[in-house]
């Protein structure tokens, strides 16, 4: 996405144009577009020379200020990621295998990166040994750049993200089972899709070991109106494939308020923390004097932290209860104001940082020191209270802090002890029903099965309720479709698993109808006075209307009831057989009369025997005896596939060998042999 900055006159021409604009005050217009070439061309035909410049990820932290060396930690109100572990009590990690992305646009990490990606002898170990965990519980880090991206911790403010985002997560979760992946990608907007999809879709190998995160952590963002809807569409079907597949994404929501540094009035949601698969975590100023969590201790909302309504994202499920018809942010919160920061060592140097790019990882390591692997979020929207320590005071803009929900923290902060618990023994619940087909057509009378897919596969209760927005149309029982009437109805199948999951199926009833009517036999040859049946098939089977009418078009040679034909004098009339749903087919059937039946005496071919070479051809001449025989039909066949014959008498050498062709009327045949040679 790419800007250019003017006045507020040019707006009309630049909607006219066919390019986004924001007014940000009431002196500049932000006028951008994904398509660079089409900006250059507008405001080059405007004669607008300010620069255009790209829009891109940002890293959500503040304030990078040293910390002076004599200072004494406990008496100051800063943390290191260690006490902020005890305070929010989250518990020790389990002693299984746990795998964090760390999402990156750009820097790297100090230390030795060796050819294998692991990174040693870096900040992040030196932090760790610091507050105190032992070399033996350092968790594994692996710098993974794409896209042409390098490490590269010259470039300061990333360096610095990434390296409170590895601090704080190996900090959290202190164990040599954790391994931590740097993914370092190029900063632009739709570089954030192919990050995500390259971390979802791709496993690391090093040394043998195949490696691919369950949790990522992504502490950059921008405001989500500069993002092209299709580029939204994108990264949502991406991060729908991660949280089906029981990954966790935490965001950071931003550091600038509900105004999210857009300007103006307005309140501006930052992205990718709306998206409604993500964990977004907001900000809370923390004073715990004690180190932990007890009556001396005051968490407020942080003045600058991100929260408000997705104005490009629905209100999803698992946010029913809370007000507004978008995605609401934060769901939980953490520690994030710089003036109650957080200790970090980078590039040998103590530093105070602040914002949610501290926060995002808290959350993240929580999640690994459970090994939890699956989407969290709607669970945090039926946890118990306890879960969560209500922030009741602060505001960070448009929003106030209140009981329970509000769009300055969320939730809350956690209360890890209960919360991990609660994670930890809550039965997995459904994040997605399919159902398919997803449009139907039915006939009154007719059936059909839905299939139902749901995910992830291990839920817990995979039991769906299924039922119709309008059963004189259309019925359904545990997936099967019976249609009624002419109408159309929504099906819908929903969980009972208390996930609120539910998809819908469009049914449309209407009369299946006659497409063909085959009737046999296919010509008659009738005695006055006799009478014979005329069966018909209508197709297709499942027709809603199978009636037909019949009519003769002689009544004075022939007459038909339901079938039934009766010669009444010598000549030939059609049987007409016709349709009565409206679809005009018909079929006839020839019926000559006759005042006796003359057989047929004989049969007899002009060739008896023939030799043919492959692929020539002969016809064959059938006489019969006497020449008024009332049925004087022939019909042919071939004894093997070595010779073809038409309905005519053609006959076809096709391969080397014997074939006999038979003629016959009535009872009667007569016979040629048929020897192909090459």
């Amino acid at each position: 996405m790419y800007s250019v900055f003017t006045s507020p006159s040019a707006q009309a021409s630049a909607v006219s144009a066919g390019l986004q604009t924001f007014l940000s005050n009431d002196s500049t217009l932000d006028v951008f577009s994904d398509d660079c070439c089409a900006l250059q061309n507008w405001a080059r035909t405007n004669d607008i020379h300010t620069p255009i410049v790209p829009h891109e990820m940002a890293p959500r932290f503040q304030s990078s200020e040293l910390q002076p060396a004599s200072t004494t930690i406990s008496k100051t109100p800063y943390f290191t990621v260690s006490q902020l572990r005890t305070i929010y009590q989250i518990p020790n990690p389990t002693r299984e295998n746990i795998v964090v992305g760390v999402m990156s646009f750009g820097g790297g990490l100090y230390g030795t990166v060796g050819t294998n990606g692991v990174l040693t002898n870096g900040d992040v170990q030196n932090y760790w040994s610091s507050i105190g965990i032992p070399t033996a519980n350092h968790p594994k880090v692996i710098v993974v750049p794409i896209q042409g991206a390098t490490n590269r911790p010259g470039d300061d403010n990333s360096t610095i993200e990434n390296t409170i985002d590895v601090e704080t997560i190996g900090g959290i979760c202190p164990s040599a089972q954790l391994t931590i992946i740097l993914y370092i990608a190029p900063n632009t907007l739709t570089q954030l899709s192919i990050l995500l999809n390259y971390i979802y879709s791709t496993h690391v190998s090093v040394d043998g070991i195949r490696y691919k995160p369950t949790i990522v952590s992504c502490s950059w963002g921008a405001p989500e109106i500069y993002y092209p809807k299709s580029l939204l569409s994108t990264i949502h079907t991406i991060m729908t494939n991660m949280t089906n597949s029981g990954m966790n994404i935490c965001t950071a929501t931003g550091d600038y308020g509900s105004n999210n540094g857009v300007g103006g009035t307005g309140n501006y949601v930052d992205f990718p923390s709306s998206n409604p698969n993500s964990v977004a975590v907001g900000g809370t100023s923390l004073i715990s004097p004690n180190l932990i969590y007890d009556s001396q201790t005051v968490e407020t909302a942080w003045a600058s932290g991100g929260g408000g309504i997705s104005a490009m994202y629905s209100k999803p499920s698992y946010q029913r209860s809370i007000a507004g018809s978008g995605r609401n942010t934060p769901d939980i919160s953490s520690n994030s104001d710089p003036n109650t920061g957080v200790l970090f060592i980078i590039h040998g140097q103590v530093h105070v940082i602040g914002g949610t790019s501290v926060a995002a990882p808290t959350v993240a390591g929580l999640l690994a020191s459970i090994n939890c692997r699956r989407f969290i979020t709607p669970l945090l929207y039926q946890a118990p209270s306890n879960c969560f320590h209500d922030i009741l005071k602060g505001s960070n803009g448009s929003y106030v802090s209140s009981v329970s929900y509000d769009n300055t923290t969320g939730w809350g902060s956690m209360q890890g002890t209960y919360l991990a618990s609660y994670l930890s023994s809550t039965p997995i619940l459904l994040s997605t029903i399919t159902l398919q087909p997803s449009v139907v057509s039915l006939g009154p009378g007719q059936t059909r099965q839905l299939t139902s897919t749901i995910l992830p596969a291990n839920a817990a209760n995979s039991v769906l309720t299924w039922s119709s927005s309008n059963p004189s149309v259309v019925t359904v029982s545990n997936g099967l479709l019976r249609g009624i009437a002419k109408g159309s109805a929504s099906i819908r199948a929903t969980s009972t698993d208390g996930s609120n999951q539910s998809a819908t199926v469009a049914v449309i009833v209407s009369p299946i109808l006659v497409t063909n009517i085959q009737v046999t036999p296919n010509a008659l040859i009738l005695v006055i006075n006799n009478t014979s049946q005329l069966t018909a098939t209508v197709l297709p089977s499942h027709s809603t209307n199978p009636s037909l009418v019949w009519v003769s078009t002689n009544t004075r040679v022939a007459t038909v009831t339901n079938g039934v034909v009766k010669g009444l004098s010598k000549g030939s009339a059609m049987i007409q057989i016709k349709s009565t749903d409206g679809s005009n087919i018909a079929s006839s059937v020839l019926v000559t009369v006759v005042s006796a039946i003359v057989p047929v005496q004989s049969l007899s071919l002009n060739q008896t025997s023939v030799a043919l070479r492959l692929r020539n051809t002969i016809s064959l001449l059938a006489t019969i005896v006497p020449r008024d025989a009332t049925n004087r039909a022939i019909t042919w066949s071939s004894s093997n596939s070595n010779a073809t014959v038409t309905s005519t008498g053609l006959v076809t050498a096709v391969s080397v060998g014997t074939s006999v062709i038979t003629a016959r009327s009535d009872s009667v045949t007569a016979t040629c042999t048929i020897t192909i040679r090459t």
